[in-house]
């Protein structure tokens, strides 16, 4: 036994050499931010409910029944932040929050079975008032790869798409954000390639549109087209086909330009960019080092980020903690390759 550990001791300081000083220094801060916000977010979340007032909005008409046999208080809000917990659990350990792990994967899981004889709302073909939103459903599926809810996804879609083009009026990238889930999710499960390509290649078309539009903003821009490289990067995987390799290259360029310009103290999209930069592999580590630095350059004492600099520490804090974290793990996961 002492044999064997002086082995793995052996082993574990062979390996730690092969890190470069500057990527162990990089992932000791990492670590020690993630602690700090991982104990952020176990002290703000009790039974079912994060201490954020965005993550306590509940919509006009919102009604979602709790799947659970013990009363809880499902939220679409709610649902956004248990999605990522199962974003955070890929990347890290959670044991420090794993009363909302437990509390995520026992709702979400619920909710994939009772929501496969669900109806959806929001697109062309919806014939009912109730039902569920598009982009949760499809999120959802997406999460626990249910096959089902891929064939209810397809059964809405209309040609090559789901919405009317001005389904929002504010948030006006979310018609390709949301949609986007839905491509995902048609990915994950191999449930119409042919389908699958031709939503695709709309997609990309609307992002084009959407990217060079004079009046609409470099945030927006960024939100559709982060959106995108997670598809676009999905399909290359599932399929081993790069179609859309110069699509997904533009994505990316255009992301590390307009990173280095607008996202200071914007931790919810640093964030958000850091981890799809390092999802879809692009290759700058430049870009991606310099993303880094800035989210853990923007952690507040107490452990949690602001949205940006100037928001209020109870408004949206808890959901760009999230997003922080999993971009950093991201990352750490990159430098111990």
């Amino acid at each position: 036994m002492k044999r064997l550990l002086i082995l793995l001791a052996l082993l574990l300081t062979a390996c730690s050499q092969t890190i470069p000083v500057e990527n162990a220094q990089i992932i000791s801060r990492i670590d020690a931010a993630t602690e700090s916000g991982l104990l952020y977010l176990a002290a703000n979340y009790n039974e079912y409910q994060y201490n954020d007032e965005y993550l306590t909005f509940v919509y006009g008409g919102e009604s979602l029944e709790c799947p659970l046999p013990t009363p809880c208080n499902v939220t679409y809000r709610l649902l956004d932040a248990y999605f990522d917990v199962y974003f955070l659990e890929e990347v890290t350990d959670t044991t420090l929050i794993q009363n909302q792990v437990d509390d995520a994967h026992a709702i979400l899981s619920s909710l994939a079975k009772k929501w496969e004889a669900e109806t959806i709302y929001n697109t062309k073909k919806s014939q009912v008032q109730g039902g569920i939103a598009l982009d949760t459903y499809c999120i959802l599926g997406f999460l626990e790869n249910n096959h089902n809810m891929a064939e209810v996804v397809k059964s809405y879609v209309d040609v090559a798409d789901w919405m009317e083009p001005n389904a929002f009026q504010t948030d006006i990238w979310r018609n390709v954000a949301d949609e986007s889930w839905c491509a995902r999710l048609f990915i994950k499960t191999d449930i119409d390639k042919q389908l699958t390509k031709a939503v695709i290649y709309r997609l990309v078309d609307d992002t084009t549109a959407f990217k060079n539009h004079p009046d609409i903003s470099d945030m927006d821009k960024l939100s559709v087209i982060y959106h995108m490289l997670y598809v676009l990067e999905d399909w290359e995987r599932k399929y081993d086909d790069t179609t859309f390799k110069q699509e997904k290259l533009g994505y990316s360029d255009f992301i590390s330009y307009f990173s280095q310009k607008n996202l200071q103290g914007n931790s919810l999209m640093t964030g958000n960019l850091l981890d799809v930069m390092v999802y879809s592999n692009y290759d700058n580590p430049e870009t991606m080092k310099e993303l880094t630095i800035k989210v853990l350059g923007n952690q507040r004492p107490e452990g949690h980020w602001r949205m940006t600099a100037e928001a209020g520490d109870n408004y949206v804090q808890v959901f760009t903690t999230f997003r922080a974290l999993i971009g950093l793990n991201q990352y750490k996961q990159y430098l111990l390759k």
